[in-house]
């Protein structure tokens, strides 16, 4: 089916050995459900939504382990389990890459790997997809805490400067601007 299905699988017989292949079997079935409404995401330009059919899954599985009766925290340690094997780099290479990719950030190259991500995901290549913003400037973090207030509720703003960089006093005039928009009040 996907390649990210087998962690679920094996997280899921290790917790649950007895009922294991009746679990699996009820999330196959809540996904093939869910994944009709992200069909979209495997043809999209946009990385952001070719995501979303592993996140589908995890519905899937969410949904199948609520149904069963299964405590929040008991949901949550399996989804943390599976998302941390599934990111684990598989060899040296990527190992590698993984430590490379945070050094080179700040260096040209760095720079134009990151336009060049913002061109992939600054486009809404599907009615229903997302669009992110990648913010590397520090002024930009005050920018778009302004141009909130015509945010839309299908675009999603990402910046490591407002949790990184941005010194406290920043940080709580952005907050300030956000009582306008509705679910912050």
């Amino acid at each position: 089916m996907n390649d990210y299905r087998k962690y679920f699988t094996s997280f899921i017989r290790s917790h649950y050995p007895e009922e294991g292949e009746r679990l699996i079997a009820r999330t196959d079935q809540y996904y093939r459900i869910i994944s009709k409404d992200v069909l979209f995401a495997k043809t999209s330009k946009n990385p952001i939504d070719r995501r979303l059919d592993f996140s589908a899954y995890f519905l899937a599985l969410i949904k199948t382990l609520d149904e069963r009766g299964e405590a929040f925290s008991k949901i949550r340690e399996i989804c943390l389990q599976i998302t941390t094997a599934y990111v684990q780099p598989k060899n040296g290479i990527q190992a590698f890459f993984k430590r490379l990719l945070p050094r080179l950030i700040t260096t040209g190259i760095g720079q134009v790997l990151i336009k060049s991500f913002h061109k992939r995901v600054s486009v809404n290549s599907h009615p229903d997809g997302f669009v992110a913003h990648i913010l590397t400037d520090r002024q930009e973090p005050s920018a778009w805490a302004t141009d909130l207030t015509s945010w839309n509720a299908g675009s999603v703003n990402c910046s490591r400067n407002i949790t990184t960089q941005s010194t406290p006093r920043s940080f709580a005039r952005w907050m300030k601007s956000l009582p306008g928009l509705p679910g912050f009040n």
